[in-house]
């Protein structure tokens, strides 16, 4: 498996190692998303009115757009999870066992 445009090259020797790393990285940032997500979230300051269309849009940017970093950074996750899995397929291709492919993602 060659990663598009990476640069990256999986083969049997490294299938095992890249994916737990791209496994790692996609819950760590997942667990930062997690944390991190309700404060993300904009309020209006002492009832300016000013600051509470502000805050709307903040928080649209931020959280609540489709486009949103938040939604970005879910999106980036799945991103690296759909990576660690195409590596756990290949892994199996390469003879690799479901034991051996758990121990070495769950480093």
């Amino acid at each position: 498996m060659v990663a598009g445009g990476s640069g990256l090259t999986v083969n049997e020797d490294n299938v095992l190692a890249i994916g737990a790393a791209f496994h790692a990285e996609a819950e760590r940032i997942d667990g930062l998303v997690g944390t991190f997500a309700g404060q993300m979230v904009t309020r209006p300051a002492l009832g300016d009115p000013a600051s509470a269309d502000y805050a709307a849009a903040l928080s649209g940017l931020l959280v609540h757009n489709p486009d949103s970093y938040l939604v970005r950074a879910r999106e980036y996750v799945a991103e690296l999870r759909g990576v660690a899995a195409e590596c756990e397929a290949s892994a199996r291709a390469y003879g690799f066992t479901d034991e051996e492919i758990r121990t070495a993602f769950r480093g």
